[in-house]
């Protein structure tokens, strides 16, 4: 996690020190993301407020065999009442799957979105990020 800055310089240099671990079933996380985007970041009350989930699985809690959280999120977060308090909080959310992997899941992604205003986009046109409204 890491605040939103207008230095350039600093988000790369704090995306080059991630470094993905942990895993080990298809779900990923998702919720515990949405939820820190919600809750942790320092959005400034005036600005146009966007997130971009990029996702190449779905989130933990939609019946996939070998879910090690089978019941979602342990923390208790949900995806569909995140999306929902991003909307009230003036946040959309665009999600940009990465598919074939997603395709499966692709509606339950559109949803999210749709919930915040947000619109579900392919990873190919990403580039396309730039001229959504």
């Amino acid at each position: 996690m890491h605040q939103l800055t207008d230095d350039v310089n600093i988000a790369k240099q704090f995306i080059n020190k991630t470094i993905a671990s942990g895993g080990g079933d298809l779900p990923e996380a998702i919720c515990c993301g949405l939820a820190d985007c919600l809750n942790k970041i320092d959005w400034l009350e005036s600005s146009v407020k966007i997130a971009i989930l990029i996702a190449d699985a779905p989130p933990h809690g939609l019946c996939i065999p070998g879910d090690g959280f089978p019941n979602g999120c342990p923390l208790n977060n949900d995806p569909i009442e995140i999306a929902h308090r991003l909307a009230q909080n003036g946040i959309t959310l665009y999600c940009v799957g990465c598919e074939p992997a997603l395709a499966p899941y692709r509606d339950f992604f559109m949803v999210l979105s749709s919930v915040t205003g947000g619109r579900y986009l392919l990873l190919d046109n990403a580039d396309n990020l730039s001229n959504v409204n």
